[in-house]
């Protein structure tokens, strides 16, 4: 019984994890660049952030980083689904 959780445990472990600071480089970059096509790896780094952090996360570095004058992404929006 003990290998099932074991096995998820260290597959979970492996799986990358965005971290806030990398967050913000990234979407900095991403608004460093201009344009609309920007928009999309945007919203797939709020995908990771939302999963690893939760929505306040998310909606805190929509505020911060402008996101919303930038791009028109606004807060309480669901960004899991931006990486299907």
């Amino acid at each position: 019984m003990g290998l099932p959780s074991q096995a998820y445990t260290i597959e979970k472990a492996r799986r990358p994890i965005m971290i806030l600071e990398r967050a913000r480089e990234l979407i900095s970059q991403q608004l460093a660049c201009g344009g609309g096509y920007n928009r999309n790896p945007v919203r797939v780094i709020l995908s990771e952030v939302l999963r690893e952090h939760g929505q306040a996360s998310v909606d805190r570095l929509i505020d911060d980083t402008d996101l919303g004058s930038a791009f028109g992404l606004q807060q309480e929006t669901d960004f899991s689904k931006a990486t299907n």
